[in-house]
């Protein structure tokens, strides 16, 4: 009898390491399919890479790029736009303007309207100053935010435009190893020396309106005119 209850046993102990092995190995299947398929979707998605230097970018901190920047920014948000999504989700491949390391780019102030926008700052991204003939009309004097009801500077109502701007943009990533840079100097010193030679509030650095999903990682943000990020 004794044996017959040994017996019985080790063909339980059997039958129960038997299930749970295969227990094992369905849940390890499944996951191991899990992961190939998201693995695929993800490899999938294709990033649009636009090189500032491809739409006539010089980068050599003399020559304006302004046009051939926000050339780029325009291309970047037709391409969104032709491959948004009917229900609003953020699936979109990104679509990347870079500005390559080891460059200086000299510009007037931008705007990004666009969804689904990378800004990858690995060179330096650098502001006119009035040392750029016809400054002035290249940096244009905007409308104060609703709730300020003026520039908050200098008592002035107008302001001038940020030097990048955002509006009713969402999933934008602002990146880099590079610098994204002001050159305030000559605001901070204008302002205290000879404020009337300034029409409207000065600009700020970075300005973000009505936007969501918004990343801004390890670039550097320098000089500010006023406000740095607002």
């Amino acid at each position: 009898v004794g044996s017959v209850m040994c017996i019985r046993a080790s063909y339980e102990r059997i039958v129960v390491t038997t299930r749970l092995s295969s227990f094992i190995l369905v849940t390890l299947s499944i996951l191991s399919s899990y992961v190939l398929n998201n693995a695929k979707a993800q490899t999938s998605i294709t990033t649009t890479v636009l090189n500032v230097l491809d739409f006539g970018a010089i980068g050599d901190g003399l020559v304006e790029d302004t046009e051939a920047i926000q050339n780029a920014i325009f291309q970047a948000t037709n391409i969104s736009s032709s491959s948004s999504s009917s229900d609003g989700d953020d699936k979109n491949p990104p679509i990347v303007i870079l500005f390559p390391a080891q460059r200086n780019f000299l510009s007037g102030p931008l705007n990004i309207t666009g969804n689904h926008i990378t800004l990858q700052i690995d060179g330096n991204l650098t502001a006119i100053t009035n040392e750029t003939q016809g400054w002035e009309q290249k940096w244009p004097q905007i409308l104060p935010l609703p709730s300020y009801g003026e520039s908050r500077d200098m008592g002035l109502y107008l302001q001038y435009q940020s030097f990048v701007s955002m509006f009713n943009s969402s999933n934008i990533i602002i990146r880099g190893t590079g610098v994204i840079d002001g050159r305030g100097s000559w605001w901070w010193h204008t302002y205290r020396h000879n404020p009337s030679a300034l029409k409207a509030g000065r600009p700020n650095l970075l300005r973000l309106v009505n936007c969501t999903h918004v990343e801004i990682m390890e670039v550097t943000l320098q000089d500010s005119p006023f406000w740095c990020l607002h």
